[in-house]
């Protein structure tokens, strides 16, 4: 039997009884490689060969929130996360420059200020040199380091060979894409064709590696635009082909109700919605921005007193 090109598929199918059966124990008897997230709540609902932990190998997640809300810094928590653990993490930005994602970096994983680690009057040096301490010394604990690139990334095929090069040559297990609008795709006519091409490109990538892809993208504009309905997975910009590549898609709520600021601590509350997620349960998450060192949390569910 042969498919439309004339290539056998005579390999492609197994038949799910006796051996099969016993390899498939053995395989989830193996430790799980999954690395989790900032959000505790978020790694639980990572099930399957995240095992609980978070994130696995293999899985292609889409980060989507409306301009100017956070995602790349959200992407950094999430490597900053990595890295304590031990993980190696790439950051292709078509957006930032090496240096401000540098500097953001920084802030998270040291707890410096991010207003004293920036150029200009404001710049403490002592402040620069404790974080830089912080991230020499993340590395020698655990390994984890980031890595991002330093020259202007944005054709499709560069992507594909940033991916590959992050994985080969500096181990990288994880890998974001920040942002899937921006790359540019050749002989397309429209953002769904051209965003259809760069998330299968990249969800490909990091399938064939067995590394997690993580593709940060905009709201479509009527999504953007709406304040009052938190947004949905098929409010990705580019359609739905953001949405069907995913393993999981991460939200962040724009919406009046979502986004409580604290101009007194420069906070703000804002729910995380997992809209999609192939290896279990859905959820939305309430966090806590903490603007004067870009970190993330999640808040800790009220407490209502003991059940009967």
């Amino acid at each position: 039997m042969s498919n439309r090109d004339g290539r056998f598929v005579t390999n492609s199918f197994v038949e799910v009884s006796g051996k099969l059966l016993d390899d498939l124990l053995l395989l989830k008897q193996k430790p799980i490689e999954a690395i989790p997230t900032p959000l505790p709540a978020w790694n639980s609902k990572c099930r399957d060969f995240g095992g609980g932990i978070g994130l696995a190998r293999g899985w292609h997640v889409t980060v989507g929130a409306n301009t100017g809300n956070g995602k790349s810094v959200f992407a950094l928590n999430m490597a900053a996360e990595a890295t304590d653990r031990g993980e190696s993490v790439g950051f292709v930005s078509l957006e930032m420059s090496w240096e401000q994602l540098t500097t953001r970096y920084m802030a998270i994983v040291s707890g410096e200020k991010i207003s004293s680690l920036e150029s200009g009057s404001r710049l403490d040096l002592n402040a620069h040199r404790r974080a830089a301490k912080k991230i020499n010394e993340l590395k020698e604990r655990t390994g984890g380091v980031l890595h991002c690139n330093t020259r202007s990334i944005r054709d499709l095929e560069d992507i594909e060979d940033a991916i590959r090069f992050l994985f080969e040559k500096h181990g990288c297990k994880m890998v974001v894409v920040d942002y899937v609008q921006l790359a540019k795709v050749m002989g397309v006519s429209s953002l769904l064709e051209g965003v259809t091409e760069i998330s299968g490109a990249v969800r490909g990538t990091g399938s064939e590696l067995r590394l997690i892809s993580v593709a940060l993208s905009q709201l479509n504009r009527e999504t953007s635009k709406d304040y009052d309905h938190s947004p949905i997975p098929q409010g990705l910009m580019g359609g739905s082909p953001l949405e069907n590549d995913s393993d999981q898609v991460m939200l962040i709520d724009h919406t009046h109700a979502s986004y409580k600021l604290n101009t007194m601590t420069r906070s703000a509350q804002q729910d995380f919605i997992l809209g999609k997620n192939r290896h279990g349960p859905t959820a939305t998450i309430k966090c806590e921005w903490d603007y004067n060192t870009l970190r993330i949390r999640e808040v800790p569910p009220a407490f209502n007193g003991p059940t009967a």
